[in-house]
């Protein structure tokens, strides 16, 4: 019975057919959690880099200030938590996002260096995954077909980032007699980037998939 629900299943052959469908998804999620040797933030990686790839498409001022959140979370030297990044790709990647400015906008390959071991990663685990009792599991309770609904992107869910421009680019406007701290302008540069922890802050919102928790 397992043999045939294997043969012709999308979700044995693709990673991409489970990341694209919201059951076979929580089934890989689930499972990845199960171990916590495993590293269940590549797939918050992934989704955040979509979700990065949807801010750029709609031009978003904030794009600058989610690649920084987004490279600081998951790909720092630091304070990255995707160790499965070779070091030569988060020098790297440290290099791009800092270089962000007026004259270097976000564009579509920022995060390009990440893609090859990210996508290696994901491949070991689904390969892992579908040799699991989890996977038969979920066969079992949604067939080879699984939820038959992609969950895209929630537009409606895309949590609005308050901008914060790159140092170089804001207007020094005369300085104002109040009391208090002076807000802090936003920066990528190398220096500023150790100070500012805001890891915590959502990239992104996907309801069905929950992924940036």
């Amino acid at each position: 019975l397992c043999r045939m629900a294997l043969d012709g299943c999308p979700f044995s052959s693709s990673v991409d057919a489970v990341l694209q469908d919201a059951a076979a998804l929580q089934a890989f999620r689930e499972w990845i959690r199960l171990d916590p040797s495993r590293p269940a933030d590549c797939l918050a990686l992934h989704f955040a880099i979509k979700g990065y790839q949807t801010y750029l498409t709609r031009k978003e001022p904030n794009t600058s200030s989610m690649a920084c959140t987004l490279h600081r979370k998951f790909i720092s030297q630091r304070t990255g938590t995707c160790s499965f990044l070779p070091s030569s790709v988060r020098k790297e990647m440290s290099v791009r996002v800092h270089s962000l400015n007026s004259q270097h906008p976000p564009y579509p390959e920022l995060f390009d260096p990440v893609q090859p071991a990210l996508r290696k990663q994901l491949n070991m685990l689904h390969s892992q995954f579908v040799a699991s009792h989890s996977f038969m599991a979920f066969l079992a309770r949604n067939g080879s077909e699984g939820s038959s609904a992609a969950t895209p992107m929630d537009d409606a869910q895309l949590m609005p980032y308050p901008y914060l421009a790159p140092t170089s680019t804001l207007i020094r406007e005369p300085a104002r007699r109040t009391r208090g701290p002076k807000p802090r302008a936003y920066s990528c540069d190398a220096s500023s980037s150790r100070d500012i922890d805001d890891s915590s802050r959502p990239i992104a919102v996907d309801r069905e998939r929950n992924v940036f928790k």
